[in-house]
């Protein structure tokens, strides 16, 4: 696990990096959004300048943790149509039909030759937190909340929302994303952060935390998440836009570790429980015979 000290230090890279970038003079650097479908994945795909973000998602099918390896095969066509690649897995929906993308579709090329061929707009951004709105998750979100940036280019309002949570129940990125269209926006994705924070929190659960949606009502989601895109609508402004690049390397506790950690911990519980069951049957069988006999 990454140290305290070491956490730091990354964290204070991260700022004077950010703090050394000069934004760009010409705000007119972004392509997209554009959507595709590719094989079962969305995809939505926003080229800020030469840095090409793409989006990916199977839900309502099942997705767990992306292979890396998908953005290495990705590169390569993106980058002959100009662009440095970065891919966010979505990672929203728990369903077990685990779905991966299939790099070699010609869908991959076709959505960046368009992004290629886009032209390149000013916008406007602003950003929504849930604390903002009041809005507190229970078992299956933390306490990080829901993040939301919102892109405004031309009349087109596009929401990107990321929830602080490990994935999410089948339905619900299509639920919030039904919301914000009947609300006047487009929906880029609904994302969770993978978050291992509620690990082994959850014991009732056989791998030890809830997805999002399991334990918060999937309705009071959706309706915060429009709630928080209108409250961001408030406070467009116009954007620039810089980037740059580090390197570094941070210890982590793999996410396999921890789930087999929260196993380890669902399956101790229940042996105790079971235990504990046999001893209170035991005692009340001894206290009959003391009686009886």
């Amino acid at each position: 696990m990454a140290t305290r000290k070491e956490t730091t230090e990354y964290v204070q890279k991260v700022k004077e990096l950010a703090s050394s970038m000069a934004s760009s003079q010409d705000r007119d650097v972004l392509r997209g959004p554009l959507h595709s479908r590719i094989g079962n994945a969305s995809v939505s795909a926003c080229a800020f300048a030469k840095d090409l973000i793409v989006t990916m998602s199977f839900a309502p099918l099942g997705s767990d943790d992306i292979d890396t390896k998908v953005e290495d095969d990705l590169s390569e066509p993106a980058a002959a149509s100009g662009f440095d690649l970065s891919v966010v897995d979505a990672h929203n929906s728990i369903d077990p039909q685990l779905q991966s993308p299939v790099t070699g579709d010609p869908g991959w090329k076709a959505l960046f030759d368009e992004t290629k061929e886009a032209p390149p707009s000013s916008f406007d951004a602003a950003y929504c937190h849930s604390s903002e709105i009041g809005f507190a998750g229970r078992g299956d979100l933390t306490e990080n909340g829901i993040g939301l940036l919102l892109i405004r280019v031309g009349s087109t309002k596009s929401v990107l929302v990321l929830a602080d949570a490990n994935n999410s129940v089948p339905r619900l990125r299509a639920e919030v994303e039904a919301g914000l269209s009947s609300a006047g926006f487009d929906m880029i994705e609904f994302c969770t952060s993978d978050s291992h924070n509620l690990a082994a929190r959850g014991l009732t659960t056989e791998r030890g935390y809830e997805a999002l949606g399991e334990a918060t009502p999937t309705e009071a989601i959706r309706e915060a998440t429009v709630s928080m895109a209108k409250l961001a609508e408030t406070k467009l402004a116009p954007a620039e836009f810089s980037s740059s690049k580090a390197k570094g390397t941070v210890r982590v506790f793999g996410s396999k570790a921890l789930d087999e950690f929260a196993a380890m911990t669902q399956a101790s519980s229940s042996f105790s429980m079971k235990y504990i069951m046999l001893t209170v049957g035991a005692t009340v069988a001894l206290l009959m015979v003391s009686i009886f006999f």
